[in-house]
């Protein structure tokens, strides 16, 4: 996030805001004290600003929880759980959790972010269920039905807590969430190439915490395997792989990606950066175990980008993927002849001329990411439902971004159609009302919850608003 004078953007650079204020409250007593003295305005919080919709625009009160960042162990009934303060990052949690020997029970890709934002937009590692799955209860500051003076609420159960697992900001401000925490435990990692879809998803029975890229024009499946390990201590040359991983893939593959896509802007070094360099440097069967954390996280935040995120139900995962190659591969090329089978499927969307105006307009630079996450005990995350659920990351490195939008776009449009897809809230959003509101069948309970806790609509800003159909 840029702050000058009150000029706000997001990681991504997308997002570009002016609020009216600024405020970074010291302390609970203060932020209601702020909220009282400015009733009928709106209010938004920023966190660490890594996100890529308008989830955390306002033309008035922006509010930064940077200095609610508690973290205090309880223990009860023989389970172990966190208090964490809104405004604490993920990184510094873990941290002080290892010192106990504890950990969460999910991690997301990075460690970023701070635990109020992760958790209101349903963020997620691999094999487990969102983070937002496993929250307790939640402390929350607003002006509920029938209050006169804002005051902090605890939700610790029913349809209000699984609301406010995954809130989007719409219910208030949340100043607190309580998390179970497990031992900490060791990973072990390694990873296979398979050209087929089917082999990813037997993997999963022998290493449910995998996670996989599908790399652009190769097009073959690189399955990073991840499972519990029987070991308590890591490897010996683990300290060796961290830093390979790092030095290797973590910066110099996205300093070669930039170069090629960014600089000397050449369509054929991406292609052959991915079909002949990029898999000679994957360390292939390599087996390493290390500390949870250190496996299940990557430094993903070291370059700008954006990010668009679609879920799809996991029985539909091999042919949403196929789709989401081919969609690259017309993009890619206007020589490309995508099958029968694919233009049966575009034109029963009637979307057959938006997918040939792609054609040779966009080639696709970076592993398109797939994680599967279990089913959210929540109203409106992207998991949420009985479902099992497989994310695609879909990342662009290049400026300007506007070939990437409308391919990823016509993406996402289809994916909701075709397989049930559903967006994820903090990344890039494209879709408006008319493609989010039949995905989420507990939609209308949670516009209930968010009216019954925001009765005046002072805290769902208008992208919330627009996105769920909420009338406030």
């Amino acid at each position: 996030m840029q702050n000058q004078q009150n000029q706000v953007s997001n990681f991504g650079d997308n997002v570009r805001f002016e609020p009216a204020e600024i405020h970074r409250p010291q302390s609970e007593s203060e932020l209601l004290d702020l909220l009282n003295k400015n009733r009928g305005r709106r209010f938004r919080v920023i966190g660490s600003g890594h996100a890529w919709s308008q989830l955390i625009e306002t033309p008035d009160i922006l509010i930064q929880m940077f200095d609610i960042s508690g973290v205090r162990l309880v223990t009860e009934g023989g389970q172990t759980y966190v208090w964490v303060g809104a405004g604490c990052r993920i990184a510094s949690l873990v941290e002080n959790l290892n010192q106990h020997g504890l950990t969460l029970p999910s991690l997301g890709l990075i460690q970023a972010q701070r635990i109020a934002g992760a958790t209101a937009t349903g963020t997620h590692g691999s094999g487990k269920h969102s983070l937002s799955h496993y929250i307790q209860a939640v402390r929350i500051a607003s002006f509920p039905e029938g209050a006169e003076t804002a005051e902090t609420r605890l939700i610790d159960d029913g349809p209000e807590l699984q609301a406010a697992r995954c809130s989007l900001g719409a219910m208030g401000i949340i100043v607190e969430v309580k998390l179970p925490v497990i031992p900490q435990y060791m990973v072990e990692e390694w990873i296979e190439e398979h050209p087929q879809v089917e082999k990813l998803l037997e993997c999963e029975q022998d290493t449910p915490l995998q996670q996989t890229f599908l790399f652009p024009h190769r097009w073959t499946w690189f399955v990073q395997r991840r499972r519990v390990a029987n070991q308590s201590h890591r490897s010996s040359f683990a300290w060796l792989y961290r830093i390979y991983w790092f030095l290797a893939m973590d910066l110099s593959l996205h300093l070669v990606i930039k170069l090629f896509t960014s600089v000397l802007r050449s369509r054929r070094l991406t292609r052959f950066l991915f079909r002949r360099l990029v898999p000679l440097a994957v360390p292939i069967r390599k087996h390493i175990v290390d500390r949870s954390d250190r496996h299940l996280t990557m430094e993903h935040d070291l370059f700008r980008h954006l990010e668009l995120e679609a879920f799809v139900p996991r029985r539909h995962l091999a042919a949403a993927s196929t789709f989401v190659r081919t969609v690259f591969q017309v993009a890619d090329s206007k020589r490309f002849r995508p099958s029968r089978e694919f233009l049966q499927q575009v034109d029963a969307l009637k979307m057959r001329d938006e997918l040939f105006a792609l054609a040779g307009t966009y080639t696709h630079h970076y592993p398109i990411c797939f994680r599967l996450i279990k089913g959210d005990d929540t109203l409106i995350s992207p998991a949420a439902g009985p479902d099992d659920w497989y994310a695609i990351s879909l990342i662009t490195y290049t400026r300007p971004r506007d070939n990437f939008y409308r391919t990823v776009t016509f993406i996402a449009k289809a994916l909701t159609k075709l397989h049930q897809g559903r967006i994820h809230w903090g990344k890039w959003f494209p879709l408006d009302q008319s493609h989010v509101q039949h995905q989420y069948p507990e939609l209308a309970q949670f516009i209930e919850v968010v009216q019954k806790n925001d009765p005046h609509g002072m805290f769902a800003n208008d992208f919330v608003k627009d996105k769920l159909g909420l009338q406030q």
